[in-house]
């Protein structure tokens, strides 16, 4: 029997509607992911082209900063070489807690690199600390003026005061003098080496004297020199254990504690050995040595100034030529010469012609010497003690080296 329901068919009809929406949205689609992907791609082309921009803005700032750096070289007679310098900056890291190494500033999004541009790149920059700290020129003290009027009035009235002492004052007097000379070369060379350092300098200024004392009196007793030659270094080398200090100069500042009661207390000390040794003949070799010196001086700068063209030693000292070291050679021969013929009859002229050019060619060396040091620790005047010279060190580097040789001369050949 039939229910009276019509009879009807389970089949489904497709839903044509359906199928025709889908099919009309895959074109919007596929246009939308085309123009994701080109936006990302466009983005990443962006970034790419603003990092390798980044990377040549640094590129071409450290360049310059090269040749800035060179340029100051060039007019500072080549300081920071190797110390710092156009291939000798690197930049500075952080360290972490756990011995890690970070970069020196946090991360930054793409997008805030970007805004920021060339500032980013300039913060960015290497930069070198020890080369600021320690290849600075710095005067130490007030600088000194160069004026030639200036230079003339401290020798009219410090020379006949020198040579009142030499000449006609008693053997202790000249001794405390040159010793008094020692301390003050010493304070001025580790016014380079310790520039914040008060205590180790006057430390060391205390055991350059002791070795230019111990010098002084090892004649008489070769115990007190022997002891000084070996206590001096280990107090020397002790001294930056308890004022370490920064640790990327305590190499500087112990060495420079050890050599400098030889460099400096040492051969200072001939001056005065010159003068007790030697008896009678002792002021007249003094004499000697200081116009060697002081005569090899004036040469070089007088020929460097009138003929002067081929550069010496031009990354140390930019000023001297090849001309002037003849004229230093010079001059020094001719100043020996004179005392063969004058006061110093007891010296041959051949010896004093021998003599003059070695003191004059070792004058030129000593000088080099210090002029290193100071290139070396970013100093121009080792002081401003004498008003139109420098300091101390500035005036018997030469001297420092020219005395030993006459020294030796004399007591070999028994003047």
């Amino acid at each position: 029997m039939s229910s009276g329901r019509p009879a009807t068919r389970s089949t489904r009809r497709p839903r044509l509607g359906s199928h025709a929406a889908v099919v009309g949205v895959i074109p919007a689609v596929r246009s939308t992911v085309s123009r994701t992907a080109s936006k990302v791609l466009a983005s990443g082309t962006s970034a790419a082209q603003r990092a390798l921009t980044a990377t040549a803005a640094t590129a071409a700032n450290r360049r310059q900063r090269a040749r800035r750096w060179r340029r100051e070289d060039a007019s500072t007679g080549g300081i920071g070489r190797g110390l710092g310098g156009s291939t000798g900056c690197f930049p500075p890291l952080q360290p972490q807690p756990h011995g890690g190494i970070v970069e020196r500033g946090p991360r930054t999004s793409q997008s805030a690199r970007g805004a920021r541009g060339a500032e980013s790149v300039a913060l960015s920059a290497p930069t070198c600390e020890v080369r600021s700290r320690l290849l600075t020129l710095r005067p130490v003290g007030k600088p000194s003026s160069s004026n030639l009027a200036v230079r003339l009035i401290t020798v009219a009235i410090a020379g006949p005061l020198l040579l009142g002492l030499l000449f006609f004052g008693p053997v202790w007097g000249w001794a405390t003098l040159v010793l008094v000379a020692a301390g003050l070369a010493g304070h001025e060379l580790l016014g380079m080496t310790h520039p914040e350092d008060a205590v180790a300098r006057a430390i060391g200024v205390a055991l350059v004297v002791a070795m230019g004392t111990a010098v002084y009196l090892g004649g008489e007793d070769p115990l007190v020199l022997l002891g000084a030659v070996l206590v001096i270094p280990i107090v020397a080398a002790l001294v930056p254990l308890w004022r370490l200090g920064d640790m990327r100069t305590v190499a500087l500042r112990m060495l420079a504690g050890m050599a400098a009661p030889f460099y400096i207390g040492g051969l200072v000390a001939t001056v005065a050995l010159l003068r007790r040794d030697l008896g009678d003949a002792g002021p007249a070799f003094v004499f000697l040595a200081l116009t060697i010196a002081w005569m090899g001086d004036t040469g070089g700068y007088t020929f460097g100034r009138l003929f002067g063209k081929t550069k010496l030693y031009e990354a140390v000292s930019p000023k001297k030529t090849r001309e002037g070291f003849w004229g230093s050679v010079l001059f020094a021969a001719g100043a020996t010469l004179a005392a063969s013929l004058t006061y110093l009859p007891q010296l041959p002229w051949v010896h004093a012609l021998i003599l003059g050019c070695a003191g004059g060619a070792l004058g030129q060396c000593g000088d080099l010497a210090e002029s290193l040091l100071k290139r070396a620790t970013g100093v121009k005047d080792s002081g401003a003690l004498l008003p139109g010279h420098g300091g101390i060190l500035d005036r018997i580097d030469a001297l420092m080296v020219v005395a030993p040789l006459v020294y030796l001369y004399a007591r070999l050949s028994g003047s």
